[in-house]
């Protein structure tokens, strides 16, 4: 959940504070020490402030060391503030 704190259009997060979320989550998802190479977010509408965020990560597919990690993120925008 986003409070003030973290906004950025009036009523909803701020994109960098949703993609600072998604690399921390897709980061630990791969139960392994490593660094982020590539972080693409596709941001398919605004998240809204003070709303639960349900988010879930998985690893896509590995080849040696390196691995394709990916999330998603829900909200259902019509439970209560």
């Amino acid at each position: 959940m986003f409070d003030t704190a973290y906004e950025g259009p009036p009523g909803h997060a701020h994109g960098g504070c949703v993609a600072g979320v998604f690399d921390e989550l897709l980061g630990r998802s791969q139960l392994r020490a490593g660094f982020t190479g590539t972080l693409t977010i596709t941001y398919r509408r605004p998240t809204p402030l003070r709303q639960r965020i349900d988010l879930s990560a998985w690893v896509d597919r590995s080849d040696g060391r390196k691995r394709w990690v990916k999330g998603t993120s829900h909200c259902d925008a019509s439970s209560p503030r």
